[in-house]
């Protein structure tokens, strides 16, 4: 798998490599255009990434696959945790330029199933307010950057809801909100 750096269609990078720097580049026009590709995307040499969640095991198969891969094991439930977590990062890193929100439960369940209420609240923990907390909790960090960002995954289902899945799609619907309404009022 490869991963773009840059605005064409050579400037790619296998997902296990680190952004390229420019200023190893001999050539004065490619060193040139490299440097504005990579202030286009937001991207500055050797970003690296690191990938969160609760399940380890999982974590554990993603760097085994991609050892550039950082792992850290976090809920994103758990806010002393995360303040944790993300001031670590920023510690080893030297920074944070990008968050990226894909926390989700996808579990089908009818309104009227006994444990409906409890799936419900869990759902709404972790796909909702989890990426809100983390994105709460990542802004002063961000900010910091001359260029950040964040990213909320939602889906299909935010504006077809599927049956079986309607606090499913109401988390993904709110998480669009959440985005849209940061747009206007979270400067990064």
């Amino acid at each position: 798998p490869q991963v773009t750096w840059g605005t064409s269609p050579e400037m790619v990078v296998s997902i296990e490599d680190r952004v390229p720097d420019p200023d190893r580049e001999r050539e004065a026009t490619r060193r040139e255009g490299m440097e504005r590709a990579l202030s286009y995307m937001g991207l500055a040499p050797n970003n690296q990434v690191v990938i969160a969640g609760r399940d380890t095991d999982k974590l554990d198969a993603a760097v085994a696959t991609t050892p550039a891969l950082r792992r850290l094991a976090l809920d994103v439930r758990d806010v002393d945790g995360s303040t944790r977590a993300l001031e670590q990062v920023v510690q080893d890193l030297g920074g944070l330029n990008l968050l990226v929100n894909a926390a989700a439960v996808m579990a089908p369940y009818a309104i009227d199933d006994p444990n409906a209420a409890a799936s419900a609240e869990r759902d709404f923990q972790i796909n909702v307010l989890g990426s809100y907390q983390m994105t709460h909790l990542a802004l002063p960090f961000l900010r910091r950057e001359s260029e950040a960002g964040v990213v909320f995954f939602s889906s299909v289902v935010a504006i077809a809801p599927a049956p079986g899945f309607a606090v499913y799609s109401a988390t993904k619907a709110a998480l669009i909100g959440i985005a849209l309404a940061l747009t206007t009022t979270a400067a990064l």
